[in-house]
């Protein structure tokens, strides 16, 4: 990867990741495949191979994803207008996952309470 830095990237995260993604056998298993399918730059590829090669990067996002919460370690999280994130709250898959891991870092709770719009009593 020439041309790439890590430079100014917390080591925490670089550490994270790269455990993260040795510890997903299925995941470097996959990017051994793609380093096969993709040996040489080429101005398009097969939608087979895109498709395989983005479920890949996908699941590298992922893992960084979870590598930077993880590496955050928040003492307060302020959702301004926290009813526009109900399904980000209680909803499944990636997004909603992040969230719960941010938000159940820490033991200590904090009610969510929604201010009263200006002007009411």
């Amino acid at each position: 990867m020439s041309g790439m830095s890590l430079q100014g990237i917390d080591p925490t995260i670089i550490a994270n990741f790269q455990e993260a993604v040795r510890a997903d056998l299925a995941l470097t298993s996959a990017i051994e495949e793609m380093i096969s399918l993709f040996p040489r730059r080429q101005p398009t590829y097969p939608d087979e191979k895109r498709w395989k090669r983005n479920d890949v990067i996908g699941a590298l996002r992922g893992k960084l994803s979870h590598a930077c919460v993880s590496a955050l370690k928040p003492d307060l999280i302020i959702l301004d207008e926290f009813q526009r994130f109900r399904e980000l709250l209680r909803g499944e898959g990636e997004p909603a996952e992040l969230a719960r891991a941010l938000f159940e870092y820490s033991d200590d709770t904090a009610p969510l309470r929604q201010p009263m719009p200006v002007g009411c009593p």
